[in-house]
């Protein structure tokens, strides 16, 4: 009985947090990457109460497809869960109640930290990866392309809510509620480095988040490359 029993294999121990998908991030990139890209499209077409609530419904699917690709210790996701927490009750407290600048405040400084914090963990992910080239690891690529841009876009308009007058806009999306879309449309354009000049930084700290945000993007782009040739290179000679 004794020598059955040594033979047997230890059953495998499950934690809770790998049961949920904590520490295991890769097959969650694409399901970020989704949800980041339905996001952009209903963002554009938000002026509805019904669209907004579908926004928020999405972004809860951001949330938590990003608190999941990212989790890594259980102080690092107590971080993430908290900042998203925070941004999801800030941003559907702003479709039912008078907005007021506090709230604002409140809801683009959590999901400036929120989207910072899930891009720099993603981030160093796919570049300290030393697996082969596959399709989630691309997957968490882009997505840390299109996390660059929301959270720049939060930064954005975090500057314009605390210090009006940082931006000079003369595009459409200024002038229409609400007024996020359009920051997160310069975000993006200035990410690109497109410039198409209808959103103008006026203030110094509004430039610098601007030249900021080009030079990031086009350093994230030549590097990706880079990291990614050498990495079928070197499975290529493996």
């Amino acid at each position: 009985m004794r020598e059955s029993a040594r033979g047997k294999s230890p059953l495998p121990r499950v934690l809770p947090g790998h049961f949920l998908g904590f520490g295991r991030g890769p097959h969650y990139y694409v399901y970020l990457l989704a949800t980041l890209i339905v996001l952009l499209i209903i963002s554009a077409v938000t002026e509805r109460l019904v669209v907004r609530i579908v926004e928020q419904l999405i972004m809860i699917g951001t949330l938590i497809s990003g608190t999941l690709a990212t989790g890594r210790t259980p102080i690092q996701i107590a971080l993430t869960v908290t900042a998203a927490f925070v941004m999801f009750v800030a941003g559907w407290a702003r479709l039912f109640v008078p907005e007021t600048y506090w709230l604002t405040v409140v809801w683009l400084t959590f999901s400036f930290l929120f989207f910072s914090r899930v891009t720099l963990a993603l981030a160093w992910d796919i570049f300290s990866s030393r697996a082969n080239v596959s399709p989630s690891l691309l997957y968490g690529a882009v997505s840390v392309y299109l996390l660059m841009g929301f959270t720049f876009s939060n930064a954005h308009f975090l500057l314009e809510t605390v210090s009006p007058g940082s931006y000079q806009c003369g595009a459409p999306q200024c002038h229409q509620e609400p007024v996020s879309p359009a920051y997160l449309y310069f975000s993006f354009v200035t990410l690109a480095t497109v410039g198409y000049g209808d959103i103008v930084p006026l203030s110094r700290v509004a430039g610098m988040l601007a030249y900021m945000e080009a030079i990031a993007g086009q350093m994230y782009v030549a590097i990706l490359v880079a990291r990614l040739v050498g990495m079928q290179l070197s499975q290529s000679r493996d």
